[in-house]
């Protein structure tokens, strides 16, 4: 396979948002909704990983793109999120929202591309 295209980085386009001012280090021991095996999954790994936790010291609750933000921003026991825009600007019109970490903390590592098989 060969990437024909690379498009973008993302700089900050994905992100990890939590309510009540919780940082990384306390999400340890909660559930964090995310749509699994996507690039959410990558910047949770990551951000966790720059704090000495892995993705075992979370709960992973996947949840389908288009119920993420209104699933959150309804249930106030939720307490984590990971996803992409236009859905992180959505979730932090909340003011008890933050913008924890982003893909802007790993540059170079989420980026748009196409990928084409060159074996066919």
């Amino acid at each position: 396979s060969s990437a024909i295209i690379i498009g973008d980085y993302s700089n900050g386009n994905d992100a990890i948002i939590t309510r009540d001012g919780l940082g990384i280090e306390d999400l340890k021991g909660k559930s964090v909704s995310l749509v699994e095996l996507s690039v959410s999954h990558y910047l949770l790994s990551r951000a966790l990983e720059s704090k000495g936790l892995s993705e075992s010291d979370v709960t992973v609750v996947n949840t389908s793109d288009s119920d993420i933000a209104p699933a959150f921003l309804a249930n106030k026991d939720q307490k984590a999120v990971v996803t992409w825009n236009p859905l992180v600007m959505e979730i932090l019109k909340s003011k008890e929202m933050t913008d924890i970490a982003n893909s802007s903390m790993i540059p170079g590592e989420v980026l748009d591309m196409m990928v084409v098989n060159t074996k066919t």
